[in-house]
């Protein structure tokens, strides 16, 4: 019998958080879905939740953060594969695939500045 390392465990309900929480907050908005929600569709406990995030301010600002990186490297692999003198006009092809994407609701970081009003917010600070 094989058993999945306590590490690894670990990683997967926070990725499983995560995972559940951009999918929601994108879909509905931080303000409109609550940590019970997020728990839900997440398949973990409350205590999973507060074991790698101390508030639902900190599991919205890793779910911003996480989209930032993923959006950062699709979009340096999408001008990456042009010559240097053709990158500029290459970004403007990325936005209108990603304007054209099924389920694009807009940019997360304005759904965050429209919902989230406080500049401390731990959201705010990227």
């Amino acid at each position: 019998m094989t058993t999945t390392p306590p590490e690894s465990t670990q990683l997967c309900v926070r990725d499983r958080l995560l995972d559940a929480a951009d999918r929601l907050f994108y879909q509905e908005g931080v303000q409109a879905v609550g940590i019970d929600r997020v728990l839900a569709e997440a398949g973990a406990a409350k205590a999973s939740l507060y074991a790698h995030f101390r508030s639902k301010d900190e599991l919205i600002a890793a779910y911003i953060e996480r989209r930032i990186l993923a959006t950062r490297e699709q979009l340096l692999a999408f001008v990456a594969a042009v010559p240097a003198d053709k990158r500029a006009l290459r970004l403007f092809d990325f936005v209108v695939d990603w304007v054209e994407s099924p389920g694009f609701r807009g940019c997360p970081l304005q759904h965050i500045v429209g919902e989230v009003h406080d500049d401390a917010h731990p959201a705010r600070m990227f």
